[in-house]
């Protein structure tokens, strides 16, 4: 998070009042102290532009999301694409697509170019070839360890799979698994209230967990804010049908929203990077050709 407001764009904050208290938070110790109280007092409460009557109904995790979004939207080449969902009818003429706008997403290829060749990247962290590992029992039998993605069965097969196929015309260069990993779970912003967040993140099973559970680590990469289907929907619904959708047609609408974000998060970059793979100076400074390969997605069931 900035340390000021310099570089947020100006509809990040509701008003000047939140501002400056989202600031405080954010700036200053960790650990809020008299001084920090003070300075609460000082550079807040005392700022001309602060208003008691702006606070009203202020919900700190909401302000902040709202922060997050409006990053989102001028930063990190994340942008705002259209969905749209086929609807089925049952019986009678067939009805338009129905379009879900503003869902915010960044690229999975540009995320993979970036962060692999990032010197912040942990270079001496990535393992670019997998293994199995076995512990020795004291009885004397071996036992297979299962701890990180790189040295699990998939990996490995994937890393074997992919050095048995005819290589890229021309090209010599190693040819590695680019372990992706995806998780996702919708966030509620208030204690009351249905005002509420669903974010997908992005990680790289190259790196070890003990690295990727690291709040410090820039290991998670926030990909999308997957959208829900809107309320209008039934009004959309209604004009064309005369009648309300039903929920068993809800559900599958549903379902096809989160195909249409698939859909466009694996799109024609993406594939093409799947098969022929992209060309990278790691962060370890060698030229390889990384292939990315979906292993895990954790996500809760928000279609039902």
């Amino acid at each position: 998070m900035p340390s000021t407001s310099d570089t947020l764009p100006s509809d990040a904050f509701d008003n000047p009042t939140t501002q400056l208290l989202l600031e405080w938070m954010w700036t200053g110790s960790d650990r809020k102290s008299c001084e920090e109280l003070n300075r609460l007092a000082r550079d807040v409460m005392g700022h001309p532009l602060f208003k008691v009557s702006d606070l009203l109904g202020f919900d700190a995790r909401r302000a902040t999301a709202k922060v997050d979004t409006a990053i989102a939207r001028h930063t990190d080449h994340w942008e705002e694409a259209t969905l749209e969902i086929k609807v089925p009818t049952g019986h009678g003429d067939p009805i338009p697509p129905f379009a879900v706008h503003g869902f915010l997403n960044r690229s999975i290829v540009e995320i993979i170019k970036s962060s692999w060749s990032s010197i912040e990247a942990h270079a001496s962290e990535w393992h670019y070839i997998p293994f199995r590992q076995f512990w020795q029992r004291p009885d004397g039998r071996t036992e297979r360890v299962h701890d990180e993605l790189y040295a699990s069965e998939a990996f490995n097969q994937a890393y074997e799979d992919l050095q048995r196929q005819d290589p890229e015309p021309g090209c010599t260069l190693e040819r590695v698994v680019c372990g992706l990993m995806f998780w996702s779970d919708s966030t509620h912003l208030a204690n009351f209230g249905d005002a509420s967040l669903w974010p997908l993140y992005m990680y790289f099973g190259n790196l070890s967990k003990y690295v990727r559970c690291k709040p410090s680590s820039p290991s998670c990469h926030h990909l999308a804010y997957i959208p829900k289907l809107p309320d209008t929907f039934y009004d959309f619904f209604l004009k064309h049908k005369k009648e309300p959708p039903t929920a068993d047609l809800l559900t599958h609408c549903r379902r096809e929203l989160m195909h249409a974000v698939w859909r466009h998060l694996l799109d024609a970059d993406f594939l093409k990077a799947y098969t022929h793979g992209i060309v990278i100076k790691c962060a370890d400074g060698i030229m390889r050709r990384v292939y990315p390969r979906i292993f895990t997605y954790s996500a809760d069931y928000p279609e039902k």
